[in-house]
């Protein structure tokens, strides 16, 4: 019995902050874009789009059924450049864009082989 009840209490605690849905990476990617291009780092047009990669960092629970997301963007524009920035903002099941996005800049101007 305490066997069971120990992994039940695992397995709970390590699901409310485990989200591997990915759906709602577009809209931190997007205000990402829109900040890198507004910081006059990389203009959007010159941005290579096929080479963008994401991956959800973490994705705590909150209340009311809403996450709070951390995203890693890089981005390469069409010299090779790699722009790595990170995002924070709050979404839920039914809506992305719950929040505005904290945006980071971790790493850019490096060049991609």
């Amino acid at each position: 019995m305490r066997l069971f009840l120990l992994l039940f209490l695992a397995l709970s605690s390590f699901s409310s902050f485990a989200r591997l849905d990915t759906t709602c990476h577009t809209w931190p990617m997007n205000m990402a874009k829109i900040w890198l291009q507004d910081k006059k780092i990389v203009n959007e047009d010159e941005l290579n789009e096929d080479r963008t990669q994401f991956k959800l960092l973490a994705s705590e629970t909150m209340k009311n059924a809403q996450y709070t997301d951390v995203y890693l963007f890089s981005f390469f524009d069409k010299t090779g450049k790699e722009y790595d920035v990170i995002t924070q903002n709050i979404s839920s099941d039914e809506e992305c864009s719950i929040s505005d996005v904290n945006i980071y800049m971790v790493s850019g101007f490096k060049m991609s082989y």
